[in-house]
């Protein structure tokens, strides 16, 4: 028979995660912090969800934090209303959730860095710009975003003088 300790530390959730004496709930609602710890776990070790969302793939939970009660700690230390945990701001192209690489951020910083991608311009005066969020970049430069999606892709030579670069 097992004793409550071993009990504790069984995984029920997703087949790593455990509640380790936390609970799921307060006042008849689920906690926000449960829902977030789950959520992560769905990314990392889900096959369903990782068909669906392949950039998770991977992606892994440190150890500690496979034990709800200690990501619930971090989670009341840190968290902060109406922000969303992200496991690579802290790390770029981070793989893993954990407390040193694990952060709360808004919603709209969150979407940027997510749609975000690397590309390199030749402008209009020929100088090779690095760019790192086009969206960002073309209300900076106040050009059309479509055009330079055109651009970019290679279904349009130009868009204001703005080239995609290539060592030719």
């Amino acid at each position: 028979m097992k004793t409550q300790p071993e009990i504790l530390q069984q995984p029920t959730v997703l087949g790593v995660g455990y509640r380790g004496g936390a609970s799921a709930y307060e006042n008849g609602k689920r906690k926000k912090s449960y829902s977030v710890w789950q959520s992560m776990l769905t990314r990392c070790y889900s096959e369903k969800y990782q068909v669906q969302k392949p950039t998770y793939r991977g992606c892994t939970v440190c150890k500690e934090w496979h034990n709800f009660s200690v990501f619930e700690q971090w989670f009341n230390d840190n968290y902060i209303e109406g922000y969303e945990l992200d496991k690579d701001s802290i790390v770029e192209n981070n793989k893993v959730y954990s407390p040193s690489t694990c952060l709360f951020i808004s919603r709209r910083d969150n979407t940027i860095k997510a749609r975000a991608m690397q590309y390199i311009l030749l402008s209009p005066d020929g100088e090779k710009v690095e760019v790192y969020n086009l969206t960002e970049f073309c209300k900076d430069n106040k050009l059309r975003q479509p055009h330079m999606c055109s651009v970019v892709n290679g279904n349009r030579e130009h868009h204001k003088g703005w080239r995609k670069y290539s060592e030719d």
